[in-house]
Parts: structure tokens; sequence; C-alpha cells
């Protein structure tokens, strides 16, 4: 409704209270919308699966939300009364900006995290005035989401600057153009602020032996 993604909507309110619980409910009731507790792995990102694991080892329901029959990264689990609804990890500590990457930039950049130089745009005209400015290669990104959805990096020139945005804004209205910088790719998972888990995300690629073609 917002062209936004639904706020997930964390321990706080029984079902009868939760906005999102009726939003879900009746998006289930029009078929858009169906929970399912069938899990094929390999739909679901390595982060998730986890957490599907153990709740079900522990017994927690827990539902994949489909949409039109697709595989989403929404969740729903069930503790007695109360159903929590969440986006791909569930916390306790959920900032409602959390997912806007323009305020995490700006709050990065306030105390002193190292941050690619940037903006947020809503006007396409406006973003690839401001994208020449700056100077190719750039990223864009839609202002919100995760897992890289409709990113587009490197972009090289005006014609791929203004593909990247025509793609960002189907995901968002705002997207965000920024410098691209080279170097390694992390996902850090933090929990309970004791436990931190690093991945380094590595391209797929072909070491060649001099020998083999690539196909083989």
């Amino acid at each position: 409704f917002t062209a936004n993604k639904p706020r997930p909507q964390l321990p706080r309110f029984p079902k009868w209270l939760s906005l999102t619980h009726w939003f879900y409910r009746g998006m289930e009731v029009c078929r858009v919308v169906r929970f399912s507790r069938d899990f094929v792995k390999k739909d679901h990102y390595p982060r998730s699966w986890v957490i599907i694991e153990e709740a079900r080892r522990r017994g927690i329901p827990i539902e994949s939300i489909r949409i039109f029959g697709r595989v989403t990264t929404y969740y729903r689990m069930k503790f007695g009364s109360k159903r929590y609804y969440y986006d791909a990890m569930p916390s306790r500590f959920l900032h409602l900006r959390l997912d806007e990457k323009a305020f995490v930039k700006r709050q990065c950049a306030k105390h002193g995290f190292p941050v690619s130089e940037g903006k947020l745009f809503r006007n396409t005209l406006r973003g690839m005035h401001y994208g020449k400015k700056l100077g190719f290669p750039l990223v864009v990104k839609p202002a919100s989401g995760t897992h890289a959805y409709h990113v587009t990096a490197p972009v090289q020139n005006a014609e791929e600057l203004a593909r990247a945005i025509r793609l960002a804004k189907q995901y968002h209205p705002q997207y965000i153009i920024e410098r691209y910088l080279t170097g390694q790719l992390y996902r850090v998972t933090v929990i309970n602020f004791h436990h931190v888990y690093v991945a380094r995300r590595v391209a797929p690629n072909v070491v060649g032996d001099g020998v083999h073609t690539v196909r083989e």
C-alpha cells in the first residue's frame, strides 16, 4: 500500500491487537498470501535456515509466508497466543528505521564510521544529474531492503545509470546513488550482543588450470 515492504512486528501484542496479523489474515483470505510449513533448504538463505532448523528442533511452530505461491524472506512463529512476523532474521531489538539505508548511513557517519559518498533521491532527473557529477563508477540501490535486491554495481556510464535507477524504483520509490568502492564483502550476524558470526561473500568464479575449458 505504501510501496514499502510491511514492517516486521515482533513480540509486543497478542494477535487480536496486532495490525500486522490482521493485515496478513486479510491477504490470506484474498488468496494473496499463504502460510506454509513445507520447507526446502535451497529456497531459503543460510541465516534464515539456521533459525528454521532450530525452531523445528525446539517444537516452535514456524511458517514461511508465500506471496502468490512464491517463497519470500518473511516468516511467522507462534508462542502461546502471540504470533511473531519477521523478515529473514528475528530480532527483539528492532529499530523501525534500521531498514532505511540513508538513515543508517547518516548514523554511521555521525559515529565516525567511514561511509561511501552518496545521497537519497526520489526524482530521476536529479539522481541522473548527481550521478554524473559524482563520477563513475557508481552504485544504485533502493532506499530499503536486503540481500542486494534491485542493486546495480558498478554503474559505468549514463545509460547504465538510467537503467539502474528504473530498476531500483521498481522496489522502492526512493533510491540511493553513491560511489562504488572495491574490496571484500562481509555479512555479519550478532546474537544477543555476545555471539558474532562473519561470512565473506565471494562472487561465482572459475580458476583455470591451463588444460580444461571453463565449461569442463
